[in-house]
Formats: C-alpha cells, sequence, structure tokens
C-alpha cells in the first residue's frame, strides 16, 4: 500500500507487466538503435545499481549492456550545492527548485521521474562546463 500510494503502481500492474527478462532485451534493443550512451543517468544510486539490478534479474548470460557505472544526478547536484555551503538534502522536485527548475509531471511516476532527472542532468552539465 505504501509503494502504490507513493507511485501508483499497483501489485496487479506488476503481475500482469511483461517479464524482466522481455524487458530487458527491448531496452537492450532500444540502445543498440538509438545508440544510446551506455551508462543510464539517475537520481540517487545509492548501495544499489539499477542497470546491474535489471541485468540480474533478468537472467542474461551475456554482459550487461549498460555496463556497472551509473551516471548520478543526485550526486552531482548535492556536490555543487556543498561548495556553495547549501543544504544537500531534498528529493528530485525539491533539488531542481534549489536550481530554479520546475519538475514536469508526477513525482515518482517513472517516466516523469527519468525525464525530469534527465533534464536536471543536462542543466547541471551545462552549469559546470561553464566553469
Amino acid at each position: 500500500p505504501e509503494i502504490t500510494a507513493l507511485t501508483g503502481i499497483t501489485n496487479e500492474q506488476v503481475q500482469s507487466g511483461e517479464p524482466i527478462s522481455k524487458v530487458y532485451q527491448d531496452l537492450m534493443s532500444l540502445h543498440k538503435t538509438y545508440r544510446c550512451f551506455i551508462n543510464p543517468v539517475v537520481w540517487g544510486s545509492g548501495v544499489r545499481n539499477d542497470s546491474d539490478t535489471l541485468w540480474t534479474q533478468s537472467g542474461s548470460s551475456e554482459p550487461n549492456f549498460m555496463g556497472f557505472r551509473v551516471i548520478d544526478a543526485k550526486t552531482l547536484s548535492q556536490s555543487i550545492k556543498m561548495v556553495s555551503n547549501k543544504k544537500i538534502k531534498g528529493g528530485l522536485s525539491s533539488s531542481m527548485q534549489d536550481f530554479g527548475l520546475t519538475f514536469e509531471g508526477r513525482e515518482h511516476d517513472a517516466l516523469d521521474d527519468a525525464y525530469n532527472t534527465a533534464v536536471f542532468w543536462l542543466y547541471l552539465s551545462k552549469k559546470l562546463s561553464a566553469v
């Protein structure tokens, strides 16, 4: 119930979803077709790497096509805040606000979170390249 309240994702949706092995293969095909950057950009990788978890749970015998590194926009955001003596806590939406950006969509929605993470990472990257 807590996760459903947070994300809107129900147990029924998970049970009727595609198997992880198919999702992994589809994602690999998408990466190959569009020649995507190999390492995923994420918001807060913590001690787990989502791409590694997806690869492991897919049961693929091939090497993880996403590699084993992630580009963590949260760490980048917090680093910039630290050198400015600003508060480093905060989720994606509030951190974007701290930099004058607006979160678009619904927080904790996978697609909206992914979109906003990418927007924020691009913004932070441009900010760093100006230094």
